[in-house]
């Protein structure tokens, strides 16, 4: 199950890095689909968020969905880290609170 667990872990992160590039590629984001073509931000991000469920659909060879799913909460954790290293974004004690929550509640699932 080790290795489902570490699946869905990296998968998140995926989910969390294509998240990130959504909100950068947001700012030139247009219904047109040349200028769509053109926002490669946006497209990454596409690629990492939706790339993100081959590493869980690998994962649930190795475990129930009862223990995997949960942990791709995970993502929560990891896009709020990235917002405040590269978007700069505050984080301030209640956010803190509600990762360690997160946190506590993957670790009891997945235990």
């Amino acid at each position: 199950m080790l290795v489902g667990v570490l699946l869905v872990v990296f998968a998140s992160m995926l989910g969390a890095v294509g998240s990130l590039m959504f909100k950068l590629g947001a700012k030139d984001f247009s219904l047109s689909p040349k200028k769509l073509l053109k926002n490669k931000t946006l497209l990454w991000g596409f690629v990492l968020y939706g790339g993100s469920t081959v590493p869980f659909i690998m994962a649930l060879r190795y475990g129930p969905v009862s223990v995997m799913y949960p942990i791709v909460s995970l993502n929560y954790v990891w896009s709020t880290m990235l917002s405040a290293k590269v978007l700069k974004e505050n984080i301030n004690a209640k956010k803190i609170g509600g990762l360690c929550l997160i946190i506590l509640g993957v670790a009891l699932i997945a235990s």
